[in-house]
């Protein structure tokens, strides 16, 4: 596909690349999640190989960007699915995978829930994560190790983990092909 830019979205700063996808200025390669903010600013955190960043601004070419968490270069956290978004405070909390280890981080709390939420949950637990009304965070993840979905509450006393059982089929009736536990991946 040539590289194209949708309705003058490559005037200023913006590169093109492909349809409906344009480079910021300043931010790192890595899969983004993104949201509008009450304040009407964006937010846009980025897994990248090298840490988790954010940039933060009225629209693409004011976003500024900062690195929340670094380590050292892992070549493929950039491509991993993740889960970000704004808590009530209006720091950033993400839940992303290292290699192994599923991750939870505040970026406004030094408490020690930043950090391993699972140490085995596999290379691709595809987390998603949601706040309930008593602002307690949650979040759900497919444990490939034991091929199960999981879901993990954050309490006063730290990570509590549960596997959420499930049936082995969406089908009724074993006509509908293969089994596979829901969450399971394809070949």
């Amino acid at each position: 596909v040539d590289n194209v830019c949708l309705e003058g979205a490559c005037e200023g700063d913006f590169s093109p690349v492909t349809p409906g996808f344009h480079a910021l200025p300043g931010s790192p390669f890595g899969i983004p999640v993104s949201w509008l903010s009450e304040e009407g600013t964006w937010k846009i955190v980025v897994l990248h190989d090298s840490g988790l960043s954010v940039g933060e601004g009225r629209g693409g070419n004011a976003l500024q960007w900062e690195t929340l968490i670094e380590w050292n270069a892992s070549p493929g956290s950039s491509n991993q699915p993740f889960d970000a978004m704004e808590n009530i405070d209006g720091g950033v909390i993400a839940v992303f995978p290292r290699g192994e280890e599923l991750w939870f981080y505040n970026s406004k709390s030094l408490l020690p829930v930043n950090g391993v939420i699972d140490s085995s949950a596999g290379t691709s637990p595809r987390p998603a994560m949601t706040l309930d009304s008593q602002r307690k965070i949650h979040v759900s993840y497919f444990h490939e190790p034991s091929g199960t979905l999981k879901y993990a509450r954050l309490e006063d006393s730290g990570w509590v983990i549960e596997a959420v059982p499930l049936p082995t089929s969406p089908c009724p009736t074993e006509d509908c092909g293969e089994n596979r536990a829901y969450g399971a991946p394809s070949d």
